[in-house]
């Protein structure tokens, strides 16, 4: 797993939160569709170098089309999350596949709803300090956790389904 550095949010992300803030349906579900949607996948997508933020796949697409190969994940799911925790944009990465593909057996859609608030301690997430140096590649490919005693990132590959 390649750390992300989390930049500044895009200022559309700034503005919409600004306008929508007393909306009684303020929160992600809202956010879809709007330009600052665009502009928050854009976004995060130049902050992770066009690479899925837990799998590695290259993302090669124009954001917005309908051959888009990446959407917006929750770091946090939604469904632990309050509405504000879920336009924030601190909580949220670029993920292989795009909106509407199938499920995958691995990376964000086969995440689903993990982890929650309990399970966070779990988690080894991409923008977390030294995630890079909690994982190891064989010459195969296939990983594992760095430490045999690391059991957040043995889950976490377990739960990302990154040894499928």
């Amino acid at each position: 797993m390649q750390r992300i550095e989390k930049r500044a949010e895009p200022s559309e992300l700034t503005q919409w939160r600004i306008k929508f803030r007393n909306d009684p349906n303020f929160g992600y579900g809202l956010l879809c569709g709007k330009e600052a949607h665009a502009a928050v996948l854009r976004s995060l997508l130049a902050e992770q170098g066009g690479i899925c933020a837990y799998t590695g796949i290259a993302i090669r697409d124009k954001v917005g089309t309908r051959m888009a190969t990446a959407h917006i994940e929750h770091i946090f799911p939604q469904k632990h999350c309050s509405p504000a925790e879920s336009v924030s944009y601190d909580n949220l990465l670029a993920c292989y596949p795009g909106p509407n593909a199938p499920a995958s057996n691995f990376g964000a859609t086969f995440k689903k709803d993990w982890p929650s608030a309990e399970e966070r301690m779990h988690f080894v997430s991409p923008v977390t300090q030294g995630c890079e140096e909690r994982f190891r590649f064989n010459k195969r490919g296939e990983i594992s956790a760095a430490r045999a005693d690391d059991q957040a990132a043995k889950q976490t590959i377990l739960r990302l389904g990154l040894d499928s």
